[in-house]
């Protein structure tokens, strides 16, 4: 039994309609919770690892 190889070809083409959507704006006090839920998950990632390093 031989293997053989075929050839493949792939390409990406960029979606112009990715970069064009509707533009929203986010409610400041949405985006200061977002931003607060990110340091506290960042404290606790930082506190599990020092258990699992222990």
């Amino acid at each position: 039994m031989t293997m053989r190889t075929v050839p493949r070809s792939y390409s990406i083409a960029p979606s112009i309609m990715l970069n064009d959507g509707p533009r929203v704006d986010i409610d400041p006090a949405l985006r200061l919770a977002r931003n607060q839920e990110k340091e506290d998950i960042k404290g606790l990632n930082n506190k599990f690892s020092d258990v699992i390093s222990r």
